[in-house]
């Protein structure tokens, strides 16, 4: 509401409970016909959680991510947007992680901490969870 009271315009605000954040941004990006370039970098995954995808095989960005959630909003409103998250502390450590732009050849393109870019898939099997 904050947001909203703040006139921020918000395209869309999605829950990264179930699909992470995968999951997540390409059902935006099909909904939308666009595409939406993130850095892996900027995505919030603590060290140990990492640690733990990797001995398991898993890949964060497809993991549920219970408490988060993404916004997509004019990148005009970026900057009013994040001050008005970080004023809350739940969220004080909220960033931009992406962009949106015109639909290309991938919807979700994943720019890794290494330097090259990969297609960041839908989620599925066993990575999601199963909520009752």
């Amino acid at each position: 509401m904050a947001l909203i009271e703040a006139g921020i315009v918000v395209h869309c605000l999605r829950d990264l409970t179930r699909g992470g954040v995968a999951s997540a941004l390409n059902e935006i990006a099909a909904a939308a016909r666009l595409s939406i370039f993130i850095d892996e970098h900027r995505v919030g995954v603590r060290e140990d959680v990492r640690a733990a995808c990797e001995i398991l095989g898993l890949d964060p960005m497809q993991v549920a991510c219970e408490g988060r959630f993404l916004i997509v909003l004019p990148a005009v409103a970026a900057d009013a947007a994040l001050a008005v998250l970080r004023s809350f502390p739940p969220s004080e450590q909220s960033v931009i992680v992406g962009e949106v732009k015109a639909r290309g050849k991938t919807p979700v393109v994943l720019r890794s901490r290494l330097g090259p870019s990969r297609i960041l898939e839908m989620g599925s099997g066993e990575q999601l969870p199963r909520i009752c």
